[in-house]
């Protein structure tokens, strides 16, 4: 039996956010059409956005069980979509006429597809899914569309196309750590090799080394980790009263004093400044942004929804920034 192998065919998108990308895959082989932004990294039949605890210039990010940010790669026989190890960070996809559609970006998926958000459908149930646990993927993301079309979201494996078939593998496995040395000295193996592929030469935009820092047990173990491999800069929050409808914020600048870290404060913008920057967007997208002539006006709609309309919507802002 003749198999059509798959080839990465890749154009920079002008007009998207620099780190966004959607792909088309025919699922029967054939070529495997992606658009993304100017940062996206591609190499040798992959499309990266993040890094990964190996070297870089191996591309094997999909077979990494601390990996970051979202990807493609794509081999003569099968196409690997991957999803960032972290349970915040999800793909998402739908299928038709015998193609696979596949973005990091909500917005670019329903401009693609024709679909729209549900303005009576609470959001927050399908943007909570991976609480669900993983191996009841893909969770199903409600949307209207007249055209029948089903989106399905993924977080932490890969999405597997060969054969005219669509699996999702899980990339981490089971390990056992006979020591609580044994596991820190597990992390400090990661980060290090984290480090060398962020400062890797093979790569066209380069990756700053940054930590997060609240005033959590969490952030500060993983602060004091991140010191160890070099990294002296962090940013954090503050709270603010003008920014209420926000999730509870927590300053983390004293702790950034006491390990020697430059901080950064990031305060959220008040609601009357969210909703002149939204409006200012929807102005600002046009429908002749090559190559998304035909997804602007598409994105334009569900910005201009978002933005006129956001009380019709319980967790429709949770459904679109997340």
């Amino acid at each position: 039996m003749h198999v059509t192998p798959f080839r990465l065919t890749s154009r920079i998108a002008r007009g998207f956010p620099r780190l966004a990308w959607i792909a088309s895959i025919p699922l029967g082989g054939g070529d495997v059409l992606a658009w993304h932004g100017e940062a996206v990294e591609c190499h040798d039949g992959s499309l990266v956005e993040g890094v990964w605890d190996a070297p870089f210039e191996g591309g094997d990010f999909h077979r990494s069980e601390s990996f970051f940010g979202s990807g493609m790669r794509v081999e003569e026989h099968q196409v690997t979509v991957v999803a960032s190890t972290a349970m915040v960070d999800r793909l998402l996809y739908y299928v038709d006429r015998g193609r696979l559609h596949v973005s990091n970006s909500l917005i670019l998926l329903l401009a693609a597809s024709g679909a729209r958000l549900d303005v009576a459908h609470d959001y927050r149930s399908d943007c909570t899914a991976p609480l669900n646990g993983l191996w009841r993927q893909p969770y199903a993301f409600s949307v209207v569309s007249p055209f029948g079309k089903e989106i399905e979201q993924f977080f932490h494996g890969n999405l597997v196309i060969r054969d005219c078939r669509i699996e999702i593998e899980m990339r981490t496995a089971p390990r056992r750590c006979e020591s609580y040395e044994e596991y820190v000295g597990a992390l400090r193996v990661a980060l290090a090799g984290m480090r060398a592929n962020c400062e890797s030469r093979a790569r066209r935009k380069p990756v700053s080394l940054y930590a997060t820092l609240s005033s959590g047990y969490d952030s500060l173990a993983t602060a004091c980790l991140a010191r160890e491999i070099g990294v002296t800069r962090c940013f954090t929050t503050r709270p603010s009263d003008s920014s209420r409808g926000w999730v509870a914020l927590e300053d983390g600048a004293t702790i950034a004093r006491g390990l020697g870290l430059a901080a950064t404060t990031l305060a959220p913008p008040s609601r009357p400044q969210r909703l002149r920057r939204l409006g200012k967007r929807c102005r600002g997208i046009g429908p002749r942004t090559t190559p998304a002539r035909a997804l602007g006006r598409r994105t334009r709609a569900v910005l201009t929804l978002a933005w006129a309309k956001p009380s019709r919507a319980p967790g429709l802002a949770h459904a679109l920034y997340r």
